[in-house]
């Protein structure tokens, strides 16, 4: 018998990475098992093309997770306070940037 996917999904710790103690943890895999238990249920009741459509769907989702992990950072800030070097140390900036964050 092939194990569930919301079993594979779930083995492996707490949902969102914390630990919570067991009896919580417990209740959050029983909450994320009752949950894919949903889903699983609703998929089988579509027809197969819109089954598909939703295995699709989903590996576009992946996808895209991906694809975002792999962004570079845009640079395109670099240079912009060029005319403040003389003005103003690096010690100075990092001190008034700790003042705008309060």
């Amino acid at each position: 018998m092939k194990t569930p996917i919301y079993d594979l999904i779930i083995i492996g710790g707490s949902i969102h990475g914390e630990d919570t103690g067991l009896e919580n943890q417990s209740t959050q895999i029983k909450q994320r098992r009752y949950f894919m238990e949903t889903i699983e249920q609703k998929i089988k009741k579509l027809p197969k093309n819109l089954q598909r459509e939703v295995s699709d769907f989903i590996d576009f989702l992946l996808t895209k997770q991906v694809n975002q992990k792999k962004k570079k950072p845009k640079l395109d800030w670099v240079g912009g306070l060029k005319e403040y070097r003389d003005q103003y140390t690096a010690i100075t900036l990092q001190k008034k940037a700790m003042e705008w964050r309060d």
